[in-house]
């Protein structure tokens, strides 16, 4: 294939030749990497730029109007039927145009979800994918910004128990509650395997539709019927150091597993039995994961249970306090998880998605996850995408979605080739948005789109038109201004409206770090203007006069991680090397201490109203 055809095939399967890189240089994708997407998606590449055909068509409704796909559909005369989520039906008999069809069926009358149009117009018979989304994603209107903390699930300990637990994210709740705190935030709790599949890193799971059986409370177990003896000795298995002992969790949680297994009573045993019923991907998940085993199987099945009961008594419990659990969506799950082995016909062999270079990382990243292929999850209607929102979205009731770009584009780097040598693949969007504002609507779930980093203005133009909320870090801005040297500007920036606002990611140093490691005085003064404050606030008062800034911003809510709310140091990853340190730290005293701690009222009441700062007799605050 000659060069102009293999750039116009690689145009048509919506792969990049070329990109803005983070300089704002025209980056070309090498004839190697072309090729090699070209072959990945052509599933073998022996079709000719003759041979691929356009996409499936998908039509988009957003509110009352037919929004998408429909023009090339209906411009002559047609016969449709509708096919519904829940089987029902609808025919419309010789539509002649989009004007006709809209008063004939209502595209404000069509009920929310991902429905299947059939439909013939002076050739053979047709079937498309018609989402029925809301015009934008459902976010309730504030006066001020909510306030939330992060820290990883992990993190989180007792005195009396030192292994994590989802029930440490309730404990954080309770504890923050009176501080005005509506939001707990945490990493992904996706399974991350057992044995020599074990991955500490929440971003690697082996599937992101099963949650991690190691956050399972050791009551739950025991309330299975395990008598798990020495297991629960946790003073003799963990101490209340800074890092995790993750070989003695995984350990001490597999036993524990195994013994409520070898020992369920009748009617847990039938509890089991049901859930699994009404469950057959977790059958299906632990049959993959035991690899054959009965006990391993058995495992797997119980810890699905148990992990999902406690996650929902978790996300129960702050939904009763007037607080609310928010989750992370990881972009992929790895090589060999169970999503590929589920459906492999949705996922692009030969490939894994990363980054392509930037500042931070000169060589470009390669992440190890396989990118689901564009055009075989159009072909399902996205169903994929779907249930895994929906999975999350129970429980969540603020889901970030982690590199948003993923609906948008994603970069692939092909088997063999170095993390730079990659190219960009282009995703259905406005499809991808529709199904999760679906999702949103239907489970009143705040969805975040992660758009930090280098994002194409189109990108933030779309997520605006769909009303997503995105992120915004001071982190970033302080770095900026220091960058700027002596230039920094009078004035920061200001704060990005209707965002998850915070000081910095998991991925960045801890703000004590940053402020040892960067001269902060031109950012101080900037931020001093900011807030209003007459002197300029010391290194020391960095984060109260940050978290005054974000308060009074017009962020849809401010998230502080609580490390930085105690000048921790140790950061949780550090992209791009792989450590005993990544994935492991620990909150420095227990979670009940935190109350005592007088950094968390005086950082956490920054920049609060009178109002804010007030407690209702139950411990909710005002106006939660």
């Amino acid at each position: 294939m000659n060069p102009q055809e293999l750039q116009s095939l690689a145009e048509r399967l919506g792969i990049l030749t070329s990109y803005i890189d983070v300089d704002d240089n025209r980056r070309q994708a090498s004839t190697g990497a072309l090729e090699a997407a070209v072959e990945i998606l052509t599933e073998g590449g022996t079709a000719g730029p003759a041979d691929v055909g356009p996409l499936d068509e998908v039509v988009l409704v957003r509110g009352s109007r037919w929004h998408r796909g429909v023009e090339s559909t209906f411009e002559t005369t047609t016969n449709l039927t509708v096919v519904f989520e829940d089987g029902s039906t609808i025919s419309v008999p010789a539509v002649t145009g989009l004007a006709d069809l809209q008063q004939r069926l209502p595209a404000g009358e069509l009920p929310r979800g991902i429905h299947t149009l059939h439909w013939e117009a002076g050739g053979p018979p047709r079937r498309s994918t018609l989402i029925a989304a809301p015009t934008r994603f459902p976010v309730e209107r504030r006066r001020r910004p909510g306030l939330a903390v992060f820290t990883p699930a992990y993190a989180i300990w007792s005195d009396d128990d030192l292994f994590p637990s989802y029930d440490g994210l309730d404990r954080l709740g309770r504890v923050v509650a009176g501080l005005g705190v509506a939001t707990i935030a945490t990493l992904p709790l996706y399974s991350p395997g057992f044995g020599p599949r074990f991955d500490r890193s929440p971003y690697s799971p082996i599937s992101r539709f099963h949650w991690n059986e190691l956050l399972i409370p050791a009551r739950r177990l025991q309330g299975s019927g395990g008598d798990n003896g020495p297991h629960d000795r946790a003073d003799q298995l963990l101490t209340p150091s800074e890092a995790m002992d993750w070989v003695t969790v995984e350990r001490v949680s597999r036993q524990r597993l195994d013994a409520a297994v070898s020992d369920l009573d009748h009617s847990r045993r039938a509890s089991l039995e049901g859930f699994l019923t009404a469950r057959p991907d977790v059958v299906s998940f632990a049959r993959w994961a035991g690899g054959g085993d009965p006990a391993s199987v058995r495992r797997h099945e119980l810890g699905q249970l148990l992990a999902e009961e406690s996650l929902a008594e978790v996300s129960a419990r702050l939904d009763g306090r007037g607080q609310r659990l928010a989750l992370d969506l990881p972009v992929g799950a790895r090589i060999d998880s169970w999503e590929t082995a589920e459906w492999p016909e949705l996922f692009a062999a030969g490939a894994s998605i990363g980054a392509p270079p930037d500042t931070f990382f000169a060589d470009g990243q390669n992440w190890g996850l396989p990118p689901l292929n564009p055009a075989a999850s159009r072909r399902s209607g996205h169903r994929v995408w779907y249930d895994l929102l929906m999975q999350a979205c129970r429980y969540a009731r603020v889901l970030r979605i982690d590199h948003v770009m993923q609906v948008f584009r994603l970069w692939w780097v092909p088997a063999g080739n170095s993390a730079d040598d990659g190219v960009y693949v282009r995703y259905p969007a406005e499809e991808l948005l529709a199904v999760a504002a679906v999702v949103a609507e239907a489970t009143g779930t705040i969805m975040v789109g992660e758009d930090l980093g280098t994002v194409p203005p189109e990108v933030r133009r779309l997520l605006d038109d769909w009303g997503m909320v995105g992120m915004h870090e001071e982190g970033f801005v302080l770095h900026g201004v220091v960058a700027d040297g002596p230039d920094a500007p009078a004035a920061l920036p200001p704060v990005v409206e209707r965002s998850w606002a915070g000081i910095r990611t998991h991925d960045m140093a801890p703000l004590a770090t940053m402020i040892d490691a960067l001269d902060t005085a031109g950012y101080r003064l900037a931020l001093a203007a900011s807030i209003g404050r007459d002197d300029v606030p010391t290194a020391g008062e960095l984060a109260v006069s940050m978290m005054t800034r974000l308060r009074r911003s017009d962020a849809y809510e401010v998230v502080v991680d609580i490390d930085d709310v105690l000048e921790g140091t140790a950061p949780h990853n550090v992209p791009g090397i792989v450590a005993d340190s990544n994935w492991s730290h620990r909150l420095p005293v227990p979670v009940e201490a935190l109350v005592d701690e007088p950094r968390m009222a005086l950082v956490l009441g920054a920049g609060a109203t009178d109002q804010e700062r007030t407690v209702e007799p139950d411990g909710t605050p005002a106006g939660s």
